[in-house]
């Protein structure tokens, strides 16, 4: 029983994923297509850094299940707020995690992705990042969740392809790299995982890391990267 769930999990990573990488293939076309903005839109995953007001939360979204959007990355202490506001709506709810307990909680609520941060620190030796892995990736839910592993702490780009090399052999889902490292991991990694880059701010830019082989971009201007990629296409 336990080999056909995880089976079931690993095929709907998979099909997520899988999608993903298609709407990136779209979006980052030479010539924008009319269908390009809603392909972006479920790219992105924007990025709430604060608590709201509980009719602001439910204002945006509204907003944010209308215009397509991926995930919304929230504060944790408001996670369970913004679950129930987008219940049923296809949007993902995802949080940054700073402990396995932290990370078990949100699934508890309902939260569908997890951005593990990992510290700097950890990086440096691969036995004790292989530990720290086995010590916080979340055990089997369902539905599965999509995992990705944030390695951006890491300051020194050979450490950070080790540590994506490693990643690998885990199951998860994507790996949050800096952008300069986008077409180096891509090659590091293996087909079934994305790739994410924080910060995006300019549909440009979007553009070149999605060309690059990025599946997810995290940004706190995804209305004004969608308005640009909606004028990009009418022209």
């Amino acid at each position: 029983m336990t080999t056909i769930r995880h089976s079931v999990e690993a095929t709907v990573s998979r099909m997520v994923l899988r999608t993903l990488r298609e709407r990136a293939q779209l979006v980052g076309l030479p010539q924008a297509r009319s269908d390009a903005p809603r392909a972006l839109a479920a790219l992105l995953d924007q990025l709430i850094s604060t608590v709201l007001p509980f009719a602001e939360l439910q204002r945006q979204a509204q907003a944010a299940i209308a215009a397509g959007i991926g995930c919304l990355v929230v504060p944790f202490e408001q996670a369970e707020a913004w679950v129930d506001a987008t219940a049923g709506s296809g949007l993902r709810i995802g949080i940054i995690s700073l402990s396995r307990e932290q990370t078990e909680h949100a699934l508890r609520l309902g939260v569908s992705e997890i951005e593990l941060l990992v510290p700097q620190a950890i990086m440096r030796e691969a036995e004790q990042f292989e530990a720290w892995l086995r010590a916080n990736l979340p055990g089997s839910y369902d539905p599965k969740p999509l995992i990705k592993l944030n390695l951006t702490a890491c300051d020194q780009a050979q450490i950070g392809l080790r540590a994506c090399a490693q990643a690998t052999t885990h199951e998860l889902d994507l790996v949050t790299v800096s952008a300069t490292l986008v077409a180096d991991v891509r090659r590091t990694i293996n087909a079934a995982m994305g790739i994410k880059v924080n910060g995006v701010t300019e549909l440009g830019q979007a553009r070149e890391l999605l060309s690059a082989g990025c599946t997810r971009l995290e940004t706190a201007m995804g209305w004004d990267l969608l308005a640009a990629a909606q004028q990009m296409s009418n022209q």
